[in-house]
């Protein structure tokens, strides 16, 4: 959830005017390849992101072109800490511009995102912890990021886990980008694992290519 001041809110309203929804573009259904594909085409347009508060204050304008250079940026820094393709990254996912940045960063860069929930659903802390720790392992994970919201709990989450990253968004983006190349994305490729909600059993999580 998102929390801001009366002030904040009013000097968001003044400065930030929202990305318009008319891309300008000729429409396109599906044929894409690959997520970095459709994004690359969305990039050329006009349309992106609005970010909203759950009040409806405009949080963030993210057009797609910017969004796309800032996932490749992403991208380069999940590779140069020695992430290879086809490697795992754990993302507790806010509705917000980070999860979009680090999602598609994932995707230029070869690796398999698998968001993972926030502990809107779960009885109590050790409850969320102990399923978040299931899907973590579950994924195969090599790198987790957690949100500012529970930054706190960072350590009882990911220890012992032998992770090569583990932090929040803010961390990630303070990181060197490295000049290095970037993978080719091939179509079956596997591209994120989307868990099931878990509401009868432990959440399974399902491969998207």
């Amino acid at each position: 959830m998102n929390v801001m001041n009366s002030a904040s809110s009013t000097l968001n309203e003044e400065t930030l005017q929202p990305v318009p929804t008319n891309s300008g573009q000729q429409r396109r259904y599906g044929d894409f390849p690959t997520f970095p594909a459709a994004l690359d085409y969305a990039a050329q347009g006009n349309a992106g992101f609005n970010i909203y508060s759950g009040k409806g204050v405009l949080l963030e304008a993210l057009p797609y072109k910017k969004l796309r250079e800032q996932a490749i940026e992403t991208g380069l820094r999940l590779l140069g800490m020695g992430l290879q393709p086809g490697d795992r990254v754990a993302i507790v996912a806010e509705s917000d511009g980070d999860f979009a940045r680090i999602f598609f960063g994932c995707q230029y860069a070869g690796l398999v995102s698998a968001p993972l929930p926030l502990p809107v659903a779960f009885a109590g802390k050790e409850a969320y912890l102990a399923t978040l720790r299931g899907m973590i392992t579950s994924a195969g994970a090599s790198a987790v990021i957690i949100p500012q919201i529970i930054e706190g709990w960072t350590n009882d989450i990911v220890s012992g886990l032998g992770l090569v990253f583990a932090g929040s968004p803010a961390e990630l983006m303070a990181r060197p980008v490295p000049e290095m190349p970037l993978p080719e994305i091939k179509p079956e490729a596997l591209s994120y694992l989307q868990f099931s909600s878990g509401s009868t059993r432990f959440p399974m999580g399902v491969c998207v290519s």
